[in-house]
């Protein structure tokens, strides 16, 4: 009888233990409708510490709550902080750590919900976590770029940026935005093996589902392949490849938006077209840098850069492009006509003036060289100038990258010696001369 007793009492205590930690699960789902989500993070905290004591149909509940609950506390210290409350320890420790914790509550919640209860919310919620998670990955990203933070720090900031953007793998494996920016990641810890793997993953998702609204910043993952492929593989080829495919899944982009071009504002129109303009420029000034420096590309890059400007002919960057490669080929007359061209397509842009002053100002240089080694003198004169004419030439294009530009220090220098070179023709020379250089000493304080 004794015996019976002490097990009925063992009963009893323990079902007693049962129902204390279900009623803390019940505590928390109230506070939580009663918007009081301290409370129901503590309670569902309380719940979890021993789940093996909670009825099977609570521990998938409680899970799934504590994630909500801690969302939204979260929510609530972000707004404490933002009124210039300083928060505890252990509040900073919940901002910092929400999503990652709510991420894994989730999976706890699916792992448990036999019955599939929660499942339709599980998926929405993990949903709205790894959009936000990717944002704080990228977020991170950026802020570990900071020089000025202590490596030990940046490290750490590194380390949770990892954290988040696997959330977002883990969600969407193929989310070619993730796969990009972890090789950034892989990228700025040095590992430029992995970099590569990664940024090759994510221009090859890309490909094969792009988004439905553009994205041009897709652009800088080929040009980061084609820099791991130059510079760490020392791969000519495929780095070539990589900015051309870049170009084409560019203009692939560009297509969608003249597509939608009537649901674009003017200004959402112009900023779309800027971006897209800024991207291809740099991948083509990538590539005109590649077949500069390898003079065995030189005629692969000039017929390729001719049918671009015959594809395109009102594009500035490809004109000056183009342009550049004919002079470096010596084709100097051919350069002028294009980077003259390029001035009428934008004359405020200053890369076009520049150059082509740069070209009169050689032509220049070569006739007074001759002119200097000449024995006769009335060839000599001759020579001169037809110098001088050249440095006439230089002279205006010069005063328009001022002009854009008022403190660029080589054009500044260009006039200065131009002045000087044809001050004993013309008196405005002088003046101009002076200006010139009031002009650079400004610009030096």
């Amino acid at each position: 009888m004794k015996r019976f007793i002490f097990i009925l009492a063992c009963t009893v205590f323990i079902s007693q233990s049962f129902l204390a930690q279900d009623s803390k699960v019940t505590t928390g789902s109230i506070a939580l409708q009663n918007s009081d989500y301290k409370k129901a993070f503590d309670s569902f905290n309380q719940a979890l510490e021993h789940p093996e004591q909670l009825k099977d149909k609570n521990v998938p509940k409680a899970y799934f709550q504590r994630a909500e609950a801690r969302m939204l506390y979260l929510m609530d210290l972000a707004k404490t902080a933002q009124k210039g409350v300083k928060l505890t320890p252990e509040q900073q420790q919940v901002v910092e750590n929400g999503i990652i914790d709510s991420w894994q509550d989730l999976k706890d919640a699916q792992r448990t919900d036999s019955e599939g209860k929660y499942e339709q919310r599980i998926t929405k919620m993990r949903s709205q976590l790894s959009n936000q998670a990717l944002s704080m990955g990228l977020n991170s990203l950026n802020l570990s770029y900071n020089k000025n933070l202590d490596p030990a720090l940046q490290k750490q900031i590194r380390d949770q940026a990892r954290k988040f953007l696997k959330i977002s793998e883990e969600d969407n494996p193929k989310n070619y935005l993730v796969q990009d920016l972890m090789a950034q990641l892989e990228l700025s810890e040095g590992d430029s093996t992995k970099a590569l793997v990664l940024f090759r993953k994510s221009t090859k998702l890309f490909k094969s589902d792009p988004p439905p609204m553009p994205d041009f910043m897709i652009g800088y993952a080929f040009y980061r392949t084609a820099i791991l492929e130059r510079y760490f593989q020392h791969d000519i080829d495929r780095t070539l490849t990589s900015l051309q495919e870049g170009k084409v899944v560019l203009q692939r982009e560009f297509d969608k938006i003249q597509v939608e071009r009537a649901s674009y504002s003017d200004e959402k129109w112009h900023l779309l077209n800027e971006e897209y303009q800024n991207v291809l420029a740099d991948l083509n000034a990538f590539e005109l840098d590649v077949y500069l420096n390898y003079p065995d590309k030189r005629q692969e890059a000039l017929q390729k850069f001719k049918e671009a400007v015959s594809k395109e002919p009102k594009n500035y960057t490809i004109r000056v492009a183009y342009a550049s490669l004919l002079e470096q080929s010596g084709q100097i007359e051919q350069a002028i006509e294009n980077y003259q061209k390029a001035t009428e397509l934008d004359p405020k842009q200053s890369m076009a003036w520049f150059n082509l002053g740069a070209i009169h100002v050689n032509q220049a240089i070569q006739f007074y060289q001759k002119a200097n080694g000449s024995d006769d003198y009335t060839a000599a004169q001759s020579l001169q100038k037809q110098g001088d004419e050249y440095y006439e030439k230089a002279y205006t294009p010069f005063q328009k990258v001022v002009e854009l530009d008022p403190c660029n220090k080589e054009a500044l220098r260009a006039l200065k010696q131009i002045c000087i070179t044809l001050s004993g023709s013309k008196e405005s020379y002088n003046e101009a001369y002076q200006q010139y250089k009031k002009q650079e000493q400004e610009c030096d304080k």
